[in-house]
């Protein structure tokens, strides 16, 4: 199933159910008494009549490039979230998360998963891949070589040129070669752009906006030229198997910044805490003289002077899990973190092992409720 289901009794809708492979949008909005569903965010505007810009959504948008949850850009249309069953208990919309199969999650799992997602979405009769070389797009040309489904690459290069773009169309090239596919070098000519035309017609398309990216605008218009029907891209992919960020390691502030975060929530780090197995009170000194010094820089980039370490682990899992751009910094009195936490965190001598495990299966679980899992959808018709 890879749509939404209504099952609607005397006229009156008592379940909707959302996959979590859906790749559109389900809005709602409530009005004199009334919930209106619709999957256009702008005839749902139109419906409301009065909105209201949410300003509060704005640094959240800036981190991640696209909005979590149930959230839109204005406060009287909400979004319904992939991954669960929505019914009406006393006119009010309520919801269940759809149960996770209870399986140990190994690289066997994860990689049979995906190739049974590949798979079923190779349907067209050609596809094409949008290839960076980067981690994410060329797994996916791997997962394609290795089932078996024909395809062509299309890379994308800066004009003017750019020193770290004209690395990635050597990566995606060096992948093409080495794999043995069909790729075409696209140029994008930014100084041809017409920004307020192009911006205003992606906006139209991704009110609630992923990731606003001329250069795939660009190869998508290509791909449809050459009569590309499935696209493939691996936007976002990363979310699936790492908990920190996956750009390539760089002598740059933003290369050490990422670098800073990966530490945060790796399990030496982990190991800083008397609760966790391994601490020793030396390399625990020397670690949390790292992450502080980390954080005192990452406070001035991001203009938050209250942000903290957590104190234990169970704080910095708490923190992790309402981040919206998942670190395991937080804010003095914010929150209960003991009320959430699995008693395998909140006991002495935790494994660290445990840890991660945790902390993956809650972003995982965030992001294919937050509707992130559009970004990475392996299959696509062309629009």
């Amino acid at each position: 199933m890879d749509r939404p289901r209504f099952l609607v009794c005397q006229n009156k809708i008592e379940y909707i159910v959302l996959p979590a492979c859906f790749a559109g949008d389900v809005y709602y909005c409530r009005k004199d008494g009334q919930i209106a569903f619709g999957t256009d965010f702008f005839e749902m505007c139109r419906y409301a009549g009065t909105v209201t810009f949410d300003k509060s959504l704005q640094e959240e948008f800036l981190t991640s490039s696209y909005l979590h949850g149930s959230k839109t850009w204005l406060e009287e249309i909400k979004r319904l979230k992939n991954h669960c069953v929505y019914y009406f208990r006393e006119k009010r919309l309520e919801k269940k998360a759809i149960r996770f199969p209870d399986k140990k999650v190994t690289y066997e799992l994860f990689k049979q998963e995906m190739e049974t997602c590949i798979r079923r979405n190779a349907t067209g009769e050609r596809n094409g891949l949008l290839l960076s070389g980067g981690a994410d797009s060329r797994f996916l040309a791997i997962m394609l070589k290795n089932n078996g489904i024909p395809f062509k690459a299309y890379v994308g290069r800066i004009l003017p040129y750019c020193a770290s773009n004209l690395e990635d169309v050597e990566n995606a090239v060096h992948v093409c070669e080495d794999l043995e596919i069909e790729y075409e070098i696209i140029d994008v000519d930014y100084r041809k752009i017409k920004a307020g035309e192009t911006y205003r017609r992606l906006m139209e398309l991704l009110p609630n906006t992923k990731h606003m990216s001329v250069m795939h605008m660009a190869i998508i218009e290509k791909m449809k030229k050459d009569g590309i029907d499935t696209i493939w891209c691996g936007q976002n992919a990363d979310n699936l198997y790492n908990l920190g960020p996956t750009g390539r390691v760089e002598i740059s502030f933003g290369g050490f910044m990422n670098l800073y975060k990966r530490f945060c929530v790796s399990e030496p780090f982990f190991k800083s805490y008397r609760e966790v197995r391994g601490y020793h009170a030396v390399s625990a000194g020397i670690k949390l003289l790292i992450a502080k010094a980390g954080l005192t820089v990452y406070k001035r980039m991001k203009h938050e002077p209250d942000l903290i370490l957590p104190q234990n682990v169970s704080q910095l899992a708490y923190n992790f899990i309402h981040s919206y751009d998942y670190t395991v910094f937080g804010k003095a009195g914010n929150g209960a973190p003991g009320r959430e936490m699995p008693k395998s965190l909140t006991t002495d001598r935790i494994r660290p092992e445990m840890i991660k495990k945790y902390l993956y299966k809650r972003k995982i679980e965030n992001y294919l409720g937050g509707g992130g899992i559009r970004d990475y959808r392996c299959g696509g018709k062309a629009a």
